[in-house]
């Protein structure tokens, strides 16, 4: 992926996430999770079980709140908000 085309799919998903509220998972593809992980544009937040804080372990986050995970199921370079 090029920046360019980095730096628009954030923009994406910034907007996305703008429309809703917080503590959304976030589905990466491989290579765009690479790309926002070697940009530090996440940080390792506490997530648990149903959004509380049962069995809360630590996982990547995108702005803090939204669990981010990498997903075989997501094309490369895509993303899906659930």
């Amino acid at each position: 992926m090029t920046d360019e085309d980095v730096n628009a799919a954030k923009q994406r998903l910034d907007n996305d996430l703008a429309l809703l509220h917080q503590n959304n998972a976030i589905k990466f593809g491989e290579e765009l999770f690479l790309e926002f992980r070697k940009r530090r544009w996440f940080t390792i937040e506490k997530f648990g079980a149903c959004g509380t804080t049962l069995f809360a372990s630590d996982f990547p986050a995108y702005q803090t709140t939204h669990l981010a995970v990498c997903s075989w199921d997501v094309p490369a370079t895509e993303y899906r908000v659930r």
